[in-house]
């Protein structure tokens, strides 16, 4: 991912042959962390914005929610029908984007970029920065935690409903739960965000 992103928003990256095998070398970034508050700043949602790509697909056919469907699961439906025919941008996705992950000095830019890929799905970032601070640094429940991001700035400013957000918070969450899953944690440690998907599934199946 680090190979086309921006370079106004994110390091360089290089592979170097060590005797421990290839590392990935990345620019250094300079900045300091963001305050540890779950609104992104103005400045995140500029960087954000510089994280689209060409091309746009329909919200439920678009290539980010198709490869998350086996992790979406029973979800998965739900989630499409919220999002709808309405063609949608293709942009960069973090991942894993946090006040730790943010740096700021004369722009904001975004470090730690393992989680990331090209082909992502618009708002995801900016709503997993809300869910991560909720999860780490308030120890909130998943439903709850939903229920904040709906009911902070972010929809508006992205431009989502709040039923088009707890779609996106779905994808943000499973986005989450397959990278921990393939970095072997356990299921323990991805509850968090397994149950949050469902939570969101079933809510949406519920007024769908």
């Amino acid at each position: 991912v680090l190979g086309h992103a921006p370079r106004e928003i994110a390091p360089s990256a290089r592979l170097v042959e060590t005797a421990e095998g290839p590392v990935v070398v990345t620019s250094h970034v300079p900045g300091a962390a963001r305050p540890l508050h779950p609104e992104p700043e103005d400045a995140t949602y500029v960087m954000l914005a510089a994280m689209t790509r060409a091309g746009s697909a329909p919200g439920r056919r678009h290539p980010y929610v198709e490869s998350l469907a086996a992790v979406l699961g029973a979800a998965a439906g739900p989630v499409r029908a919220a999002l709808g025919h309405r063609d949608r941008e293709v942009v960069f996705v973090h991942g894993d984007l946090a006040p730790w992950n943010v740096l700021a000095s004369d722009r904001h830019r975004a470090i730690d970029w393992e989680f990331g890929v090209p082909s992502g799905f618009p708002g995801v970032d900016a709503v997993h920065y809300h869910l991560m601070v909720d999860r780490v640094g308030g120890r909130v429940r998943p439903a709850d935690a939903v229920d904040r991001v709906c009911g902070s700035r972010i929809g508006h400013t992205l431009g989502l409903d709040r039923t088009e957000t707890r779609a996106v918070a779905a994808l943000a969450a499973a986005h989450v739960a397959r990278r921990m899953i393939e970095d072997g944690f356990t299921a323990a440690d991805v509850a968090w965000w397994t149950e949050l998907v469902s939570h969101v599934g079933g809510s949406l199946g519920s007024t769908g």
